[in-house]
């Protein structure tokens, strides 16, 4: 059996960064699911093109008909489920697409995989077969900020927005699959992600291009929402190892070391990037701009990730300001490329 592994939702910032890793370190070949809405970026595709192991199959995970087929014709030794609608902002104003996506596509997926499981794959390959899914700390809700609490993996759910009850939504989903159907899942929760590829709807890409471009930047509330970061390398890191040495049925948090509140993050992007040189047209305190609250948004997450450190010997390894510094590099790299998605992405934070 050929080594292929399917990966979904491959042109998105945390899964493009997760192949192009991948196909550094392994000999098969990927077939990125990717449906290319807005999440889903050609210029990333570009980029994975330039290596024959990458198949991109232009699909729609909720697309049950288009989905089977690609299991019959590829058969797949593993599959990493990245697919999803992610941004907060877009979930509250319009739900629908997170929950086709996220839970719909979801549950089809598993769907084509317990078929592909039990009817196409012999007793023996059923034994090296496995779904990974990708999820996200929000799915807890919110800490409390004075009791410095981290979340665990058995922590209950309480999603504060459609976006994380959607995602959720399809936590409960693969658990269940598992339980009921036996399929051979795992599931990571991951905290804030930053670095190269992100869209510049979020966080830290919007502030960089901001100061570049001379803007201000609108913060929700009193910007003082707290927050774990992972630079993205260190996460599809532990990805990686959760793939190779995870046991079936478990889920492990990956968390960054770094707990920082908005305005924090903001200031030292804003720092840096003066330090270095680049010219900076707002002074901070007319650089920052708050506005009202977002509905639902949490004060705190934080991730215990002591289960992943004991059992696969996981840990980040990049600390915020070399992970800060390597970002701005990338984007100041790539700021034709950052202008234009931001066009498309008017956000605040």
């Amino acid at each position: 059996m050929e080594n292929i592994s399917f990966i979904t939702g491959g042109a998105g910032f945390i899964g493009s960064n997760f192949i192009l890793r991948w196909l550094k370190n392994e000999t098969g070949k990927i077939v990125n699911i990717d449906k290319m809405t807005y999440a889903g970026n050609p210029y990333f595709l570009t980029e994975m093109e330039k290596e024959s192991r990458h198949i991109h199959e232009k699909v729609d995970i909720a697309d049950r008909d288009r989905l089977l087929p690609l299991f019959r014709d590829y058969r797949p030794k593993t599959v990493i489920h990245f697919a999803g609608e992610s941004h907060v902002d877009r979930s509250i104003t319009d739900p629908s697409p997170f929950l086709h996506t996220n839970i719909i596509g979801t549950f089809t997926l598993l769907e084509a995989v317990r078929h592909y499981f039990f009817q196409l794959l012999s007793h023996e390959d059923q034994q090296d077969f496995r779904f990974l899914h990708i999820s996200t700390d929000e799915v807890f809700g919110s800490l409390n900020l004075q009791h410095n609490e981290k979340f665990t993996e058995t922590s209950c759910y309480e999603p504060s927005t459609p976006y994380a009850a959607s995602k959720a939504s399809g936590d409960h989903l693969v658990r269940a699959w598992q339980k009921t159907y036996r399929l051979p899942t795992i599931s990571v929760h991951c905290s804030n992600n930053y670095g190269q590829r992100q869209s510049p709807e979020k966080l830290i890409p919007k502030t960089i291009i901001n100061i570049l471009n001379g803007n201000p930047m609108t913060v929700y509330g009193d910007g003082l929402h707290r927050r774990n970061w992972l630079y993205v390398d260190d996460c599809c890191d532990a990805i990686y190892q959760v793939w190779k040495q995870g046991r079936i049925g478990e889920r492990y948090n990956i968390g960054g070391f770094t707990e920082k509140n908005v305005l924090s993050v903001i200031e030292t992007i804003y720092n840096f990037m003066k330090e270095t040189g680049i010219r900076v047209v707002l002074p901070i305190w007319d650089f920052i701009r708050l506005t009202s609250d977002r509905p639902g948004n949490d004060r705190c997450y934080a991730l215990n990730s002591e289960k992943i450190k004991t059992e696969l010997g996981w840990e980040p390894v990049t600390d915020f300001d070399t992970g800060i510094k390597r970002t701005i590099d990338w984007y100041q790299e790539h700021r034709d490329w950052l202008n234009e998605a931001a066009d498309r992405n008017q956000n605040v934070f």
